[in-house]
This record gives structure tokens, C-alpha cells and sequence, in this order.
């Protein structure tokens, strides 16, 4: 059998041999709809999605651009997409230093962001925030902080932790200067953040808003979790203390896009033999490049269960960044540092995307060296392709197992 290597791309893996469908097949009953509809909306990126024709109006010749899927789980889209929150997230950003932080969880409470999606992130989120402020505000000052949740580690694992990009310093609490604070000790932050992500998740549980997962099962009661939880005083939690970033133009633009990647590039798969598909990772704990093979069922599994829910928010802002007050406090911040004249960001086109890409504009017609002109557009609707994939996932439910789609999606 061929073993294919480079450019090798996730849409071919899921397509090779009806991959996906299989698995789709086979976990029919146990899918997220965020799943079934990213995976949908990925293998119909720039083929399923419309079009538009354009024209050279000398020679008539036509080239059609087909649409982009912009599913979170496709790796083309989702680059697109990080390159461009991250300009547009220097609109917000000041000119001064920042710090990369990252707050991770002991392996032991990794299960339950599994079970609970919505909550558990909530709290990861509120526990960063809270130790973060409260630092910050005992010293006299409210930072700029942005934070992007990650779930996937080395080779794919499982692994939810939160990347912080904060500013060294802050707005003072009259708002009326600028203080500055290079040093971040995270020691002194991690025991904040430890003792606050153990408290809500206490909280949480006695509002009754925590699943259980199987391997805990035995945990039924609020005193038997905070029985379970106190072991975890004694855990190792990391907290590390990234890069320090002076420009918000070059090295925050780096972090940005880093925060904001797909769990796997597709320039890290080195091989693909139809059975098993080959990557390249970077292991933390040797420094070195290794390189992990999974079974094709398996890597999908691996890659779909990073899948975040529908409408779930995995970037957040707080401090004088934070959505409800960044109007007020960020003019506050530029005046306070003499700051009058924020570049602000313009969109990129996808004609200047593909111009930067390969240095060719892909609208001037190739023999007449003319602008080719727009003569036709074809638009797929989404709520007409959402339509087929729910009737091909009822079609699943009722051949294979007899069972109705019910409140889905």
C-alpha cells in the first residue's frame, strides 16, 4: 500500500476510504452535534459552500473562487482565522511590555471538563481571572489580560489548560496614570489560582451543575468531592511563565497566533498509509521533536474530541480589556500613557491573503494580464446545509440503530 507523505490534509485523511463516515457510523449515539456539523462543514470547505465566477472582460476566460468552509476544526480556516484575530486583537492592545502565562490542572481533574464542557472551562476561566485581578489590585493597578482555553497537549492528549497574555502593569485604581510591573511571580499567583479553581468547583458541584465522571462515580455527596478535592492542595499545579513580549506588533502577534491555532497543523503530518497517520509533535518534557502513529479511527477520535461546543466562547478578556469596560478604560490607559494614535487594524481579503501566500494576484487574468471582473456568485445557505447533515445523521440513527433523532440539533 502507498505511504503518502506531505500536503498531506485532514479532509483527505477523513475522506480516504469513508473514514469518517465509519466512524460517524460507529459513534452515531454518542456525537456531539458540534462535532457532526464542524467535521460537515469542513469537508465541504471551498467545494460545497458557492462560489464566485470572475471574468476577464478581453478574452472571456473565467476562474471560479470557491467559499470557505470557516469551521473552527478545519486547519485552513482556522489559521486564516488566527492570523486575523490576532491583528484585529492589536486594535485593543496598548503599547506597552506584556508576559505570556499559562495556568494548566493536575492530570487527576482532566476527565471532567469531558463530562462538563460548559462548566468546567467556566471555572479554568474565573479561577485565572480572579488570582490574576486580586494580584494585580493588591498592588494598586487593573492589567490588560487576554486569555484563549486549550484542551489538546502533546500528541493530541487531553490536556484543558488557559493561555494569558497580560500587560506588565496596569491602569492605576484612580485611572488617572499608568503603573508599571515587570515581574509576575507565579508562585505566589499559583496557590491564588489553586485555591480558587478547588473552591468553585466545590461551588459548582452544590449547585448540582457537575456530571460525575465514570471513573469517580463513588462521588455522590458535596463532602465526599471536597473529601476528593483536598488531595489536590497537596498537587503539583503549573503555572509557567512564558516569553516576555515588548512589541504587541511582532513577538504578541506571535503568542496571539499561537493561543489561537488548530489542534493540529497539517504540516506536522509526516505520513499516511489509508491505515495509520504519522505526526510530528514537540515533546515538553525530552525538548525534542518525536513523532506519534495512530490508526485512522483512532486519530479522528483523538483530533474530534478537541471539538468545542456550539457557541462556546474559548476567548476571553478581562481587566481594562474586558468586553463591558474596554470603552471606557482603554482611552483612560492611552491617555495615561501618552498614547493618542492606536493603529488600527483593516481586514485582509482573500485576494490579498492568496497575494501575500505566493506574491500572484489571483484576479488578473493569466494571458491578457488584465483585473478579471465579477459575473457570477452561488451561495450555499447554511441553514440549507445544516438541514442535510441532520437528515443523514436521522438516516445513521434509524438504519443502524433502529432509534429517532430527538432534540438534535
Amino acid at each position: 500500500m502507498e505511504t503518502l507523505s506531505g500536503n498531506i490534509s485532514i479532509s483527505r485523511i477523513f475522506l480516504c476510504n469513508e473514514a469518517w463516515i465509519t466512524f460517524w457510523i460507529n459513534n452515531a449515539l454518542r456525537l456531539r452535534w458540534a462535532i457532526i456539523w464542524n467535521v460537515s462543514k469542513m469537508l465541504l470547505c471551498r467545494s460545497g459552500w458557492g462560489y464566485h465566477t470572475y471574468t476577464c472582460p478581453r478574452c472571456g476566460g473565467t476562474k471560479k473562487v470557491y467559499h470557505s468552509c470557516k469551521s473552527r476544526f478545519c486547519t485552513s480556516c482556522g489559521k486564516a482565522y488566527a492570523d486575523r484575530w490576532s491583528n484585529e486583537s492589536l486594535d485593543r492592545l496598548l503599547d506597552v511590555p506584556y508576559k505570556h502565562l499559562y495556568f494548566t490542572i493536575p492530570e487527576q481533574l482532566r476527565s471532567w471538563f469531558l463530562y462538563n464542557r460548559k462548566t468546567m472551562p467556566e471555572v479554568l476561566f474565573t479561577s485565572v481571572r480572579t488570582s490574576l485581578l486580586k494580584y494585580a489590585k493588591q498592588r494598586g493597578f487593573t492589567p490588560g489580560i487576554i486569555m484563549v482555553s486549550h484542551t489538546f497537549g502533546s500528541a493530541l492528549k487531553w490536556n484543558p489548560h488557559v493561555h494569558i497574555i497580560i500587560t506588565a502593569g496596569g491602569l492605576s485604581h484612580n485611572k488617572k496614570s499608568w503603573t508599571p510591573h515587570y515581574v509576575i511571580p507565579y508562585k505566589i499567583i499559583k496557590p491564588m489560582y489553586q485555591y480558587n479553581f478547588l473552591k468553585l468547583m466545590s461551588a459548582e458541584f452544590r449547585k448540582g451543575k457537575l456530571k460525575v465522571p465514570k471513573e469517580y462515580r463513588h462521588i455522590k455527596t458535596l463532602e465526599t468531592l471536597e473529601s476528593y478535592l483536598t488531595q489536590f492542595h497537596r498537587e503539583k499545579w503549573f503555572v509557567g511563565l512564558g516569553r516576555s513580549l515588548q512589541e504587541p506588533d511582532s513577538k504578541v502577534k506571535y503568542v496571539a497566533r499561537y493561543t489561537r491555532r488548530p489542534v493540529l497543523a497539517e504540516s506536522k503530518i509526516t505520513a499516511f498509509d489509508e491505515k495509520t497517520v504519522t505526526f510530528k509533535y514537540h515533546d515538553k518534557t525530552s525538548g525534542k521533536t518525536m513523532t506519534k502513529t495512530y490508526p485512522v479511527q483512532e486519530f479522528i477520535k483523538k483530533l474530534v474530541t478537541h471539538v468545542p461546543d456550539i457557541n462556546c466562547r474559548i476567548i476571553r478578556n478581562a481587566g481594562i480589556f474586558s468586553n463591558r469596560t474596554k470603552g471606557e478604560h482603554i482611552p483612560l490607559a492611552e491617555k495615561a500613557l501618552k498614547q493618542h494614535n492606536p493603529k488600527k487594524y483593516s481586514r485582509t481579503t482573500w485576494r490579498e491573503m492568496y497575494m501575500k501566500a505566493y506574491g500572484i494576484d489571483p484576479l488578473i487574468c493569466k494571458k491578457c494580464k488584465i483585473e478579471m471582473l465579477l459575473t457570477e456568485y452561488n451561495i450555499e445557505q447554511t441553514k440549507d446545509i445544516k438541514i442535510k447533515v441532520t437528515e443523514k445523521h436521522s438516516s445513521i440513527l434509524q438504519y443502524f440503530y433502529k432509534t429517532q433523532l430527538a432534540g438534535f440539533p
